[in-house]
């Protein structure tokens, strides 16, 4: 048994080097979107426990020229779980 067998969903962050030339910006806004995530992870755990599923894999790809507000990165992330689940229904 793997250690993420019982785990429903996983998260993979990415930030262009093309768009932030510095690490340590693209390190933050992985940090922020990671965040974000591990806040809210909930609603798409609770919906993939009660659907009895195996696992979902999410891949962001941050495209924004600019790094832009938590709040904002959260209520994005807060759409995408949404939506997810609504084309998944």
């Amino acid at each position: 048994m793997k250690k993420t067998d019982n785990i429903p969903a996983q998260l993979l962050v990415s930030a262009s080097k093309r768009n932030f030339k510095s690490a340590v910006d693209r390190n933050r806004i992985k940090r922020i979107v990671r965040e974000a995530y591990r806040n809210n992870k909930s609603i798409i755990w609770d919906y993939m426990d009660n659907m009895q599923e195996n696992q979902i894999l999410i891949s962001i790809n941050y495209t924004a020229k600019t790094i832009v507000s938590y709040s904002e990165i959260e209520r994005k992330l807060i759409l995408i779980l949404h939506s997810l689940i609504e084309k998944n229904e």
